[in-house]
């Protein structure tokens, strides 16, 4: 059935027919679509194997070569936006306005006049600068005519009369630009190419330096992981790190060797597992625990080994707890040489207290007025009696350090009221303060429980810090000794009015001779009091602290349990 004509309405006209079009702009229309589609079909070829590229200099040399293979570019490069590296030796560097970034011309394998002369480009000076200047499209037809042209005689002999150049921008960042000269004029479907393939190329560009700077950061946390490793290896520490599961996550050669499992792989055991496979050497001693010391027994070995051991948390960048790592230091014959010392200053010790004993029991028969002496000979034997009584007191300070250290240290525990002990050491200092024209005041709460203590030691301990507030407090003040009751034992405290005591001194207080002028003048002692009273203290189950403030004197406390009952 053939198709019906419309009918024409009354008093319509009819439509008028389009001009006729020549057979040769008909051709024309059909050259120009097919260059269209050429260009666009080459620009989405480059752009699948941009973004199949992960390699920056791949990504460039496709950009490069898609210009001149496909859309008919007679020259084409890249620049990357870089530091001003070469300001010093840039040609053009008096016509920077910044210096601290330009264009870097990207290496593409030449080296002609264009890559002489455009190596480095300032960002708003010729056309490649303009285009990264004003961030958009630049493009002329009359390169002749072209005042941002950077080689006219190069474009004359090359008979350029085109240029298009198309900034490479990502995320709002200029990463570059891309240009590209040619013989003909650019037609806008090449320039659209242009657009199209730059708009890639950045986002392709920026992806591969993502890469890149992730492979690099990468490769130096593994060199870095590599050195700590190595040198964790080479240790003489044992180190075991567990992380957050409880399983071992690191375990150097040391720690199998101090524990025997040289031939055993433990990274990755659960920690329960180690502590089970060392069970047998540590004979039922924690693996895991505060700083300390263990006896490990190792096979075929006549005495055990003794390790100086700590644990501590790890923590992540932000904190978070990543697991924990412990220490393990052999330190055997750290301990024969300090129990050979301590036994050497015990035995010299010993040794020297009898004769000094005799001297000093010779001098105060010299001194007890049965003898007639002159002026200065009394005043001569007086001085080598306090010297004698020096001596003692240094020699019986030391040894009771040696016990101490080697754990010999007896107590006689017996039920004792705390004011007969207060008042015996008060008693045996008053002597002293009287010498120093300081007064003791002693204040005791009512209803004080009994002490289940060693009196010597007490006393020992109460005598050493009233002797050094008297020490360090001025002439004409006081000397506050004051017990109170605390928990289920009694708190000492022993306040003085004194110069107080630095804050950056009072951490090694404790320590054996230790010692302060917080007087600013010479005081006389051994600096082992205070380390042998907290050692008396710990003794007995108590504790010892100071507390102080510089130009406000210092309060020494120590506590003691109440007896039982």
């Amino acid at each position: 059935m053939s198709a019906r004509r419309p009918i024409p309405l009354p008093g319509s006209r009819p439509a008028p027919s389009p001009p006729a079009r020549t057979l040769e702009e008909l051709e024309e229309d059909r050259e120009r679509l097919e260059a269209t589609v050429r260009a666009l079909r080459g620009a989405l070829r480059v752009v699948e194997n941009v973004s199949s590229a992960f390699q920056r200099e791949r990504i460039l040399a496709a950009v490069t070569d898609a210009l001149t293979r496909s859309l008919g570019a007679a020259a084409a490069r890249v620049w990357l936006v870089g530091p001003g590296d070469s300001c010093g030796t840039c040609e053009l560097a008096d016509r920077c306005q910044n210096r601290k970034s330009c264009l870097h011309l990207v290496d593409h394998g030449g080296l002609g006049p264009l890559d002489r002369v455009l190596r480095r480009v300032p960002i708003g000076d010729f056309s490649v600068g303009r285009v990264a200047a004003q961030g958009g499209m630049i493009t002329s037809d009359r390169l002749d005519q072209e005042p941002g042209l950077a080689d006219p005689d190069w474009a004359r002999i090359e008979r350029l009369k085109s240029f298009a150049g198309y900034p490479l921008i990502h995320e709002g960042r200029l990463v570059g630009v891309v240009a590209m000269w040619s013989r003909e004029r650019l037609r806008d479907e090449v320039l659209e190419a242009l657009r199209i393939l730059a708009r890639h190329a950045a986002t392709a560009i920026a992806g591969a330096q993502l890469i890149q700077d992730v492979r690099a950061e990468s490769e130096k946390s593994q060199a870095a992981t590599r050195q700590i490793e190595a040198l964790v290896q080479a240790s003489r520490s044992g180190i075991l790190l567990v992380d957050r599961h409880s399983r071992v996550a690191f375990v150097n050669s040391a720690f199998r060797r101090l524990f025997a499992l040289d031939d055993h792989e433990l990274t990755g055991w659960p920690v329960a597992a180690v502590e089970a496979s060392v069970k047998p050497v540590l004979r039922e001693q924690p693996l895991r625990g505060e700083d300390r010391e263990l006896e490990v027994h190792l096979p075929g070995e006549p005495k055990p080994r003794v390790l100086r051991a700590y644990s501590a948390k790890v923590a992540g960048i932000g904190g978070e707890p990543i697991g924990w790592m412990g220490v393990f230091d052999d330190v055997t014959r750290d301990r024969e040489v300090d129990r050979m010392k301590t036994e050497f200053i015990s035995t010299v010790s010993h040794e020297l207290r009898t004769p000094l004993t005799s001297i000093k029991a010779s001098m105060a028969l010299l001194l007890d007025g049965e003898t007639e002496l002159d002026g200065e000979t009394a005043e001569l034997v007086q001085v080598s009696k306090r010297n004698a009584d020096r001596l003692v007191r240094l020699v019986n300070d030391i040894l009771d350090v040696s016990k101490i250290e080697a754990g010999r240290l007896q107590l006689d525990l017996q039920e004792h009221e705390v004011a007969r002990l207060c008042a015996e050491a008060v008693a045996g200092i008053d002597g002293f303060a009287k010498k120093v024209g300081v007064v003791v005041r002693t204040s005791l709460a009512p209803g004080l429980p009994r002490l289940r203590a060693d009196w010597d030691r007490v006393v020992q301990v109460l005598t050493n810090l009233l002797s050094n507030a008297l020490k360090f407090s001025p002439s004409g003040s006081e000397v506050d000794l004051v017990v109170s009751s605390r928990d289920a034992g009694v708190l000492f405290a022993v306040r003085d009015r004194g110069p107080g005591i630095p804050a950056d001194f009072r951490d090694k207080l404790f320590t054996k001779f230790a010692q302060s002028d917080r007087a600013k003048r010479e005081q006389e002692g051994t600096g082992l009091g205070l380390a042998i009273s907290r050692a008396l203290v710990l003794a007995h189950g108590g504790e010892i602290w100071v507390e102080s403030e510089p130009g406000h004197g210092a309060s020494f406390f120590f506590t003691l349990p109440a007896a039982p009952g």
